[in-house]
């Protein structure tokens, strides 16, 4: 079982998510609403979202354990609508999966 990030850590994720990913935050959250797997999963993207994930090493006990997302936050999950990653380090961890689904809120 995962061990949730602990308490009031959630603002933290999420300003520096849109700190560190300013383009999350373009056209009214856009990129975050729909999600492109293949432009996440580029090795540029993979980069970013490594670097991002690892400073929370310390701070997060699960951060590099896989989750599953919608890529789009507007529909159920599904088979068309779902993404796994080990981004806990987008090939998606546990620090992406709350930092998405923050940042969408």
């Amino acid at each position: 079982m995962l061990t949730p990030p602990p308490d009031g850590i959630d603002n933290e994720i999420y300003d520096d998510t849109l700190k560190t990913f300013p383009e999350l935050a373009e056209n009214d959250h856009a990129k975050l609403v729909k999600l492109d797997e293949e432009r996440m999963k580029n090795p540029e993207a993979k980069e970013r979202w490594r670097v991002f994930i690892k400073s929370y090493k310390k701070k997060v006990k699960d951060y590099n354990f896989g989750s599953l997302m919608r890529t789009d936050a507007r529909q159920e999950y599904g088979d068309n609508n779902t993404i796994f990653g080990a981004l806990r380090a987008f090939s998606f961890t546990s620090i992406p999966f709350p930092c998405v689904p923050l940042s969408r809120c």
